[in-house]
Formats: structure tokens, C-alpha cells, sequence
């Protein structure tokens, strides 16, 4: 028998609340919506009493903001999908340590995408809740750290050792300046909105790297560029003056 994942939302707009609610209902039958709440008090007393598996959190809420809430709950095991509408520094933040965050208006695929790697990767959000209302605090989008899901729970990777990363498929993997690899089920479009800001620069379809490892690039409307590891990578043509640009702004 399919366990169960006890779910709260927390939404003071009433229609989203509806959406999120019916949709869960409609598409994932094993989630079970536990309480509601629509401020900053009801949602700390509906997670008291309720001890849910599983948190639905905007973060501009009525009485204040997510910090308002997640700062009662560091001792409490749960996990946490933000539903908001924000598209700056802020939701950039959430993506360093919230379980996974879903943008408004929702998106059916990817709420159903999010509550399946929950089935498959749940785990406690406790261990990464100060990390979590630290980034979601910063306004300059740049971070030092990445929290990634891992078989254990989280792992945090400093982007100074992130060599590159590369896709296959709907998966990640980043290569670190020792040698280690983490395999990480996401896109790499994903990766790249989070880390556009700093040191990063996507120069293929396939391929995200540290302009700190760059060691050399070919010559020519196509090339390659390699790494200080040892690592040769294919440059796109419509991405290498892009690239080349973003090195000459490079501050090594």
C-alpha cells in the first residue's frame, strides 16, 4: 500500500489555494491535504497540530513571510515546495535549498514532477532550513554554496570547486575540482538560471562551466574550450561570442 504524504498549503489568495488543492486532489492521490492556512499565525498553528510530511509555502503571505513561519519549525521534519509568483533573486535563492519551488500560475506537470521526486526522495528539511532563510535573505544573487539532493539527504557543493556541470536527459552531473562527481535529477536549464550570475556561463547544450577552470579556447566560429582538470568541452557557435565576452569580464 502507497504511503501516505500529509500535506499543508499555506496561500492567502484564495483562487491559488483552489488550483493547488484541486489539482492535487485530481492528479496525486496519495497526497493528502491536512489543513490550510492563509497568514502567518493560522500557519504556524496548522503545522503544530497537524505535523505534516509535506509543506505548500508562498512567500509573500498575510501577517508577514515565509521567515515568519519556517522560523518557529527548525526542529520539525518536513519538506518544503514554495508556490509563488516571484521571478528575481528571491526565487533564485529558494532554488539553493527548498526541496523544489513551482512558479505561479501553476503548472500541472511540474507540480506532479515535484510531489514524484518527493515520493522518491523525501527526506527531512531540517538540516537546511537556516541555509534556506539565509540565501532566500541575500538580494545580490550571488551565493557561495549549492544544496543538491543527494541518496542521503542533501550535499552542499561550493561553486568555487564546481569545475563544469553536464546534462543527459533530465539529469545533472557536477564535476568537482577533486575528482567527485554528484549525479543530481534535474535540467540543466535549471542549474543555469540559478548560477547565470556568478562565474558561470553555459557554452553548449549539454555543458555549464566555471570560468575560474577555463584554460584555453580554440580559435574559429566553433571549438572547444579546455578546463584546468584535464577536461575538453564542445563550444556551440552561437554561444562562443557570448562566452568569449563573458571571459574577458572575468576577474580571475
Amino acid at each position: 500500500m502507497m504511503r501516505r504524504i500529509r500535506a499543508v498549503i499555506v496561500e492567502d489568495e484564495w483562487n491559488n489555494k483552489v488550483v493547488l488543492e484541486q489539482s492535487l486532489s485530481k492528479y496525486m492521490d496519495d497526497v493528502e491535504i491536512v489543513g490550510f492556512a492563509d497568514n502567518v499565525k493560522s500557519g504556524i498553528d496548522v503545522i503544530n497540530s497537524t505535523k505534516p510530511d509535506l509543506l505548500f509555502l508562498d512567500i509573500e503571505i498575510d501577517g508577514g513571510t515565509s521567515f515568519d513561519i519556517l522560523d518557529h519549525f527548525v526542529e520539525i521534519n518536513f519538506s518544503i515546495i514554495f508556490v509563488t509568483a516571484y521571478d528575481h533573486y528571491a526565487i533564485k535563492a529558494i532554488k539553493y535549498s527548498a526541496f523544489d519551488y513551482l512558479l505561479k500560475p501553476l503548472d500541472i506537470s511540474e507540480l506532479e514532477n515535484a510531489v514524484s521526486r518527493y515520493r522518491t526522495n523525501g527526506f527531512s528539511q531540517k538540516g537546511n532550513l537556516d541555509h534556506l532563510k539565509n540565501n532566500m535573505k541575500e538580494v545580490s544573487g550571488e551565493y557561495d554554496s549549492l544544496i543538491v539532493a543527494s541518496a542521503r539527504g542533501y550535499t552542499v557543493l561550493k561553486a568555487d570547486n564546481i569545475v563544469y556541470l553536464f546534462a543527459d536527459g533530465n539529469y545533472v552531473t557536477f564535476v568537482l575540482d577533486d575528482g567527485v562527481k554528484h549525479l543530481v535529477a534535474q535540467t540543466l536549464s535549471y542549474y543555469e538560471s540559478i548560477l547565470s550570475k556568478q562565474n558561470f556561463c553555459r557554452v553548449h547544450k549539454s555543458h555549464i562551466v566555471n570560468l575560474r577552470f577555463v584554460k584555453e579556447v580554440e580559435g574559429g566560429r566553433v571549438g572547444r574550450v579546455m578546463l584546468d582538470n584535464g577536461s575538453v568541452l564542445d563550444v556551440a557557435a552561437r554561444r562562443k561570442k557570448y562566452f568569449i565576452n563573458r571571459l574577458k569580464e572575468y576577474r580571475f
